[in-house]
């Protein structure tokens, strides 16, 4: 489980002609080399994010290939990707992973610059078993980008720790600063997890509190002298 969730934080680049998941290469989808590999279908011209784009729904050619099949959206004015949705194919059978599914939006404020907004990757892993009846887990990451700064001298002293974030409970923020800070706001679902962890918390608090008492409480009447 854990080598499957690693494989959660590697750098995702759709430019790129390979696009490496588990150390296996899947071809990109407007890598050069992408009309060998997948069929393309123009849907659609639409708007996205203020921009006039291109809906392009794409699948492999072949079922017998890892690849990806979703959606891309093209700009009309720079031709680059805005907004892609890598969704692996249901032959996919890598280690205890069933599935992959990825979604990438970028920012392109111009022809020669291309900005990473957001980063979706989800994994569907069963770690015991692939039948189809197995248990399985849902591996999540959700990676915002913002506040871009070009051209920016950095200072040594930038790369410094600083002495709060060696202390224990630097990581530790309540729900405010998250609201504040969180460039994206949580799903039903999301929210639903973090409600479920907190009972899990307090409930596994309670469960050590009421051990805790009980071994304490056995300990004394096991050290009383019989009169």
């Amino acid at each position: 489980i854990s080598l499957s969730a690693k494989y959660l934080y590697r750098d995702i680049n759709i430019y790129e002609n390979t696009i490496n998941y588990f150390d296996i290469g899947f071809m990109s989808p407007v890598s050069k080399e992408g009309f060998s590999v997948y069929d393309y279908n123009l849907l659609e011209e639409t708007t996205l994010n203020g921009q006039e784009v291109y809906k392009i729904f794409y699948q492999p050619r072949r079922k017998d290939v890892l690849a990806f099949e979703g959606y891309l959206y093209i700009s009309k004015d720079y031709y680059a990707v805005v907004q892609a949705s890598l969704r692996s194919t249901k032959k996919m059978s890598v280690n205890f992973v069933n599935g992959i599914t990825t979604q990438l939006v970028y920012d392109n404020p111009n022809d020669s610059t291309f900005l990473p907004k957001s980063i979706r990757t989800k994994l569907d892993i069963s770690p015991f078993s692939k039948s189809k009846d197995a248990k399985a887990m849902i591996a999540k990451r959700w990676v915002d980008f913002s506040d871009y700064e070009f051209n920016t001298p950095i200072a040594n002293s930038d790369f410094d720790t600083k002495s709060a974030e060696m202390e224990s409970g630097f990581v530790k923020k309540d729900d405010e600063f998250w609201q504040r800070e969180r460039t994206d706001s949580l799903s039903q679902e999301e929210k639903g997890v973090y409600e479920m962890l907190e009972k899990l918390d307090n409930n596994m608090q309670n469960v050590i509190g009421q051990l805790s008492y009980t071994i304490h409480k056995n300990k004394f009447q096991m050290d009383e002298k019989p009169k």
